[in-house]
């Protein structure tokens, strides 16, 4: 299942937003285990990339930002007409992070996060 962050998709099991009702906590091995899960499948799936990672929490992210110093210098060769593309570039790309989390009842959770 795919869920839409902020324009794109990160990718898991049905659940990943809301979670799934567990009644019992797990214990600590298996907490790790779901995350690892769940950051494979967003890699796999979504395409994300893991930016940070804890015991019970990664973020991912999604996207790439432009290389400003690339699009300078043929902005410069070109004599100013590449601004054209490195300005539509700089506006339509960029990168999406999300929270992926597991708290002590085995629910994952996915969460936009906002810079």
């Amino acid at each position: 299942m795919s869920q839409d962050i902020g324009g794109h998709l990160f990718t898991g099991p049905p659940g990943a937003l809301q979670g799934s009702v567990a009644p019992q906590t797990v214990a600590h091995d298996e907490r790790k285990r779901l995350l690892d899960e769940r950051v494979r499948l967003n890699i796999i799936n979504g395409g994300a990339r893991v930016e940070s990672r804890g015991d019970y929490e990664a973020v991912l992210v999604r996207g790439h930002r432009p290389n400003h110093v690339l699009h300078l210098l043929l902005t410069v060769v070109t004599l100013g007409f590449w601004a054209i593309v490195w300005t539509l570039i700089a506006l339509t790309t960029r990168e999406r992070r999300a929270l992926l989390t597991v708290d002590e009842h085995g629910r994952v959770e996915l969460q936009p996060l906002v810079r």
